[in-house]
């Protein structure tokens, strides 16, 4: 009884680290961009 009730909880801890390896994994992705799209207009800006 208890070994189910671990495994759950193990699973369900599992899910929570996969939710926040993806919130993670968007909030470099979005960073990236971000940081892309000021180096366009900062080149911009300085080639014109």
């Amino acid at each position: 009884m208890s070994n189910n009730m671990s495994n759950k909880k193990k699973v369900a801890h599992r899910q929570q680290e996969e939710k926040q390896a993806q919130r993670a994994v968007k909030v470099v992705f979005i960073s990236l961009v971000v940081i892309a799209l000021v180096m366009i207009v900062a080149f911009s800006f300085l080639y014109s």
